[in-house]
């Protein structure tokens, strides 16, 4: 039985005795004979009394462990709770990580992608006029800061673009295609090619359509000649890649960005 319940069964067995002492005092209290009646009555008040203080010590000592419990379950509360918050800041902390990581990785797979494929990279052809050659060699150069895989050249001058008066031209320049390979970044080779504009009607024109093409897509470079002042021939280029403008069931229409352009050389 919990020490709280004895104390109040004690508490009223004391009222109890102390009302009917009070209220019906015995008469063989005044005897002297009958002494042994107030020893029974002062022994069973000191009993309930040693019983009711020892319930108020067990329940004080109960109390206190109770409060010692209380006191140490606030502090492993707030030690927890101290806990909690940390742990929760560095989840937040490691979220905002792995949102960078995963941000970095897409930058890295775009990255790898693009050298893959080339990106945005393309290829221009450059005459080496100065050399003072002719035929011209040529030299090719990536022109951009991805590499650029399965380079390969298509070189046409006017007549072979003129489909009406030679139409196997433009089939023989695409046979006769010089397959560069790889270009890294900025990378500068020497042409298995030589021009010779001499060939060319000249009062027209000395022009070259050249198809340059990569792995990501196909540039046009129009190469023009002009007889020159220091070196026998001058030149100068536009290249240009092709887009789909706008696209729609009945007509497909394509524009033209050009990407590099240089001027006559010798002016």
């Amino acid at each position: 039985m919990s020490p709280d319940i004895i104390l109040g069964i004690v508490t009223v067995l004391m009222a109890l005795l102390g009302a009917a002492v009070s209220l019906h005092p015995p008469e063989s209290l005044h005897d002297p004979q009958k002494w042994w009646v107030k020893v029974l009555y002062a022994g069973t008040f000191c009993v309930l009394g040693i019983i009711a203080i020892v319930c108020v010590i067990k329940q004080s000592r109960e109390t206190a462990v109770a409060n010692q419990n209380l006191a140490n379950s606030l502090t492993n509360l707030d030690t927890s709770t101290k806990e909690i918050s940390r742990v929760t800041s560095l989840n937040t902390d490691l979220q905002h990580e792995l949102l960078g990581q995963g941000s970095r990785i897409a930058h890295l797979a775009e990255e790898s992608l693009e050298n893959i494929t080339g990106g945005e990279s393309f290829a221009v052809i450059a005459p080496q006029v100065h050399s003072g050659l002719v035929p011209i060699p040529l030299i090719i150069r990536n022109w951009g800061k991805q590499t650029l895989t399965g380079v390969t050249v298509v070189i046409r001058d006017r007549l072979a673009w003129d489909f009406f008066r030679n139409p196997y031209s433009m089939y023989q320049a695409e046979a006769s295609a010089l397959f560069v390979g790889t270009l890294h970044k900025e990378e500068i080779k020497t042409l298995n090619k030589t021009l010779d504009p001499s060939t060319q009607d000249c009062e027209k024109g000395c022009v070259y359509q050249i198809e340059i093409s990569a792995q990501n897509f196909t540039v046009t470079e129009n190469l023009v000649f002009k007889k020159g002042k220091k070196v026998p021939w001058d030149y100068m280029y536009t290249v240009d890649r092709r887009y789909i403008k706008s696209q729609n069931p009945k007509e497909t229409k394509f524009g033209y960005k050009i990407l590099a352009k240089a001027d006559w050389t010798g002016d």
